[in-house]
């Protein structure tokens, strides 16, 4: 392989690598704000059960 090739592929390597950090930071964001929201949402439902009582039965 040319100098030239070699410094391409070693090139793309770390373009691949970044873009894997980025894909998985981007997961790990999106995934912490899923749980916000639920924590969010039982709150919410936890705030509502003394005004409809406990049971639904």
């Amino acid at each position: 392989m040319t100098k030239t090739l070699e410094r391409r592929r070693e090139e793309m390597l770390d373009e691949g690598l970044l873009l894997g950090i980025m894909q998985g930071i981007n997961q790990k964001v999106e995934n912490q704000e899923i749980v916000q929201d639920a924590q969010l949402i039982d709150e919410v439902i936890d705030s509502l059960k003394p005004l409809y009582g406990r049971s639904n039965q």
